[in-house]
């Protein structure tokens, strides 16, 4: 007979240099899946906040995604699995077409697989900043046009 062995889930330890690996959240469900083999830190979605991105030998790549601040150790949820053909060995996310969003690199042992971002969220925060920016510059406008100069 085999022993069920009940694993518990894995920590994310924050704020490191002040409090050592005194203050650790759970990552929900992570003990579902087999070993983690690499881990990465970025903003996928683009909303500022950086996501925690785990790929494991059990052929997972999870995403887990900080609820509430990280001032205030907030939970974490999972909020994206997939399920690859093989282990992932290494994950780094970076704007690798230069088109000002991030992909994510995710190498196994028969390649690099690249994950695009959701190019409609994509292109509706560009609208969103670019009609932020036009608001500054007309703020600019008017404070110059009223003799102030705008400072830098």
């Amino acid at each position: 007979s085999t022993a069920h062995v009940e694993t518990s889930e894995n920590p994310v330890f924050q704020h490191v240099r002040l409090c050592g690996f005194s203050l650790s959240s759970a990552m929900p469900e992570s003990n579902r899946y087999d070993s983690v083999l690499c881990t990465c830190v970025a903003d996928l979605d683009g909303d500022g906040v950086n996501e925690v991105i785990v790929g494991t030998y059990g052929h997972m790549l999870l995403v887990y995604k900080q609820q509430g601040t990280a001032s205030d150790l907030g939970e974490f949820q999972l909020v994206y699995e997939q399920r690859l053909s093989q282990p992932l060995y290494a994950l780094l996310c970076c704007d690798l077409i230069g088109d000002g969003t991030q992909q994510l690199l995710v190498v196994t042992l028969n390649g690099v697989v690249v994950f695009q971002p959701n190019l409609e969220r994509a292109a509706a925060r560009c609208v969103e900043r670019l009609r932020a920016w036009e608001e500054i510059q007309d703020l600019r406008r008017r404070i110059t046009s009223h003799g102030q100069t705008p400072s830098a």
